[in-house]
């Protein structure tokens, strides 16, 4: 592992290493946070606690270290850590609020005006949307995902949801409808 910076926390940060090779994620945590009480700002090892938080379904602690990076970072890295940000965001809420499907909507429609267009949020959204049988606003959401990402397991889901309704045309002509908006904005595209 090469380690960025000092090589005083290089003990932690290979103890950090070997702890997650052996399965221990919590120790592993352990020793980043080892790191971050004597280098509060270093980067790499908020990078490896929030990794390891998410993994650990420690979602608060992920979200304040994924926080802490993009005050830390440069500007370009800002929209990654953003997407990551608005991902644990997600998976907290997905976590905490599975056994309200109302919470759990309004935790998602929250994250979509935080996170203006983040496809798997508008995809959880459109998963509710089905689950409440309101299938029109499901497709519309499920074709945005598509649009805003090219990930075509947002088409899956959307052709799926209609071809288990016993509508094959309904489905074809959804996704079709979804592909031609995406190639339609990649050709206005001027980048």
């Amino acid at each position: 592992m090469r380690v960025p910076g000092c090589t005083l926390w290089l003990g932690d940060f290979r103890g950090a290493e070997l702890n997650e090779e052996l399965g221990n994620l919590t120790a592993a945590y352990d020793n980043v946070a080892l790191v971050l009480q004597t280098a509060p700002d270093n980067r790499f090892a908020h990078e490896l606690a929030a990794d390891y938080a998410r993994k650990l379904s420690r979602y608060d602690a992920a979200i304040a270290h994924i926080n802490t990076l993009l005050r830390l970072s440069p500007k370009e890295q800002y929209e990654p850590l953003q997407e990551q940000l608005a991902d644990l965001e997600l998976s907290r809420a997905k976590h905490d609020l599975a056994a309200d499907p109302a919470a759990l909507q309004r935790s998602v429609e929250g994250i979509l005006r935080k996170h203006r267009d983040f496809p798997a949020a508008l995809s959880e959204l459109a998963r509710i949307e089905h689950s409440q049988q309101r299938n029109e606003s499901a497709a519309k959401l499920w074709a945005k995902a598509f649009n805003n990402s090219g990930n075509t397991t947002y088409l899956k889901s959307l052709a799926g949801m209609y071809l288990r309704a016993s509508n094959p045309a309904l489905a074809v002509s959804s996704v079709r409808a979804a592909v031609e908006t995406r190639e339609s904005n990649d050709s206005s595209d001027p980048r």
